[in-house]
């Protein structure tokens, strides 16, 4: 199947699956998903209404766009066009009904612009420079609540594990009992996978890629290695674990990751590279368009793409396709599906919609480069906060888990060294003097193995426990990184197969080399 047949199938299924989903939601809340939808949809708006276009043109290519907020604009465009009812009454019966507070003001706000006559352009300008604002408020207090909570995850990972650390010892001293050393596991792992969850509430919601099948190239590698190198993983780490133990096979286990990891992270540098420079190249598309008199494919075959970037190759691909005639809708989203940036996608769709409907370049490009810069810095902003916790993440989960092995491995080492002296104790023959002699206040011995401390214990439970934990701890620190920076699922694999080969390392170099230092 040739690419004319096959990409526009492509585009049609993503778009019903996505239509599907929409139609599903419901807007209850304001969050910050709500306000990039909003954002991006005021956007659209009032690009096209730059156009001049008729309200139920506006309204008819508005609910068109993949956007939660759609179905209320859908509501209100089936109440006036099938109902007779005027729009301002329209707006302010679907805004009643609205539970979002964002949602509610804005729909009851354009019913009274409706009714006052005033116009559509100036109404949803005013309108997006409010929810600009707006939004970049509530996404910087995020990312501040961010940084705030991810300080906080470091402190509660280490006091956690510091309690079970403190558990653990005191089993030398009285045996424990197993419930007492299952809920304080169960213990680490809820409250650290309860901050976990917290990070994940209180990040920013910004859908970052996205993807048409399996995506990009990158993308598409990574998927493609997550699944073959996942599956050759498993089988490799049974193999090992059988001949060598735990320990390296989970370093095969990561080894075998950290190529789809690899690709993922490239992809997530490349789309925050496209969306850097995906500003510029509007601006001056739509500047050029204006100046030049002509359109955009005519302008993209004269335009210096020397300054563009990242989008250096995908505008060099674009220009190509323009230039063969073929069906320019198709070719925006071939140069969106290849970009894989959802940010292109809101930002190239009302840019090319508005100059199609005979809006001036300059106008459309000057709206649309401010919704993609303001969304760059933004993005640029959370980066700092989330490279910064990523990085630190490392060096912690390689001492959280060193911690834990070292611990339960002088455990062992303890628990062997007192099994063989008691041992010595009980077979001295009788008459001879023992190496340790215990008496009473009556000076009757004592036999240490009748002593409520210094106890042997079977190690079995607390090995699976411990293990257990170690693990558990590894995939929440996959998590979390990419639960604070955002962008594709994929990135949990780069984070995972790190943490992977951390624990590994761990598991296999700590027992040896305490095994030597503690050698009585």
């Amino acid at each position: 199947m040739n690419f004319t047949e096959s990409f526009p199938k492509l585009i049609s299924k993503a778009y019903s699956a996505r239509s599907q989903r929409i139609r599903r939601q419901r807007v209850t809340a304001d969050s910050t998903a709500l306000g990039f939808d909003m954002f991006s949809l005021l956007t659209y708006i009032s690009a096209l209404a730059s156009a001049g276009i008729s309200r139920d043109s506006l309204l008819e290519n508005t609910i068109r766009q993949d956007n939660q907020l759609v179905l209320y604009f859908r509501q209100v465009f089936l109440l006036a066009k099938k109902m007779g009812i005027e729009y301002s009454r329209a707006f302010t019966l679907v805004g009643r009904t609205a539970k979002a507070t964002t949602v509610r003001s804005l729909l009851l706000r354009l019913a009274g612009a409706a009714a006052s006559g005033e116009g559509e352009r100036e109404t949803i300008n005013e309108e997006l420079e409010v929810e600009k604002e707006q939004f970049s408020s509530q996404y910087e207090r995020s990312v501040e609540s961010l940084r705030k909570w991810t300080d906080a995850y470091i402190a509660v990972l280490v006091s956690v594990t510091l309690l079970m650390v403190v558990v653990m010892i005191s089993t030398i001293i009285s045996p424990v009992t197993t419930n007492l050393m299952l809920l304080v596991a169960l213990a680490v792992v809820a409250i650290s996978g309860l901050f976990g969850y917290v990070i994940y509430r209180t990040a920013p919601v910004d859908v970052k890629t996205y993807s048409v099948g399996w995506g990009p190239c990158y993308r598409s590698r990574a998927f493609l290695l997550v699944y073959v190198g996942g599956l050759l993983g498993i089988l490799a780490a049974l193999v090992v674990w059988k001949q060598f133990g735990l320990g390296p096979a989970v370093i095969v286990f990561g080894i075998f990751l950290f190529p789809s990891g690899l690709y993922s992270l490239r992809d997530d540098n490349l789309v925050d590279s496209i969306d850097r420079d995906l500003s510029n190249f509007i601006r001056v598309l739509g500047v050029s368009v204006t100046t030049l008199q002509t359109t955009i494919p005519d302008v993209m075959t004269r335009m210096d793409r020397r300054y563009m970037g990242a989008l250096e190759p995908y505008v060099k691909r674009l220009s190509m396709r323009l230039s063969y005639h073929l069906k320019p809708n198709y070719c925006w989203e071939r140069f969106i599906a290849e970009t894989g940036s959802e940010l292109v996608r809101r930002t190239v769709r009302p840019f090319v919609d508005a100059v199609h409907y005979g809006a001036k370049g300059n106008s459309a490009g000057t709206t649309c480069s401010q919704f993609a810069l303001r969304m760059s810095l933004l993005r640029a902003r959370r980066a700092l906060v989330a490279s910064s916790f990523a990085h630190l993440m490392i060096p912690m989960h390689l001492t959280v888990t060193a911690l834990l092995i070292f611990i339960f491995q002088v455990l062992v080492v303890f628990n062997t060294e007192l099994r063989d002296t008691l041992g010595d104790l009980n077979s001295t023959p009788q008459g001879q003097t023992r190496p340790l002699d215990f008496r009473s206040v009556e000076g009757l011995p004592i036999d240490p193995a009748t002593l409520p401390f210094f106890q042997t214990q079977d190690l079995g439970f607390f090995y699976a426990i411990t293990m257990g934990v170690v693990l558990l701890i590894t995939a929440l620190n996959s998590l979390v990184p990419r639960f604070a920076a955002g962008g594709h699922a994929l990135k949990c694999v780069f984070f995972g197969s790190l943490m992977l080969i951390i624990s590994g390392l761990n598991l296999t170099i700590i027992p040896p080399v305490v095994a030597r230092l503690f050698v009585i």
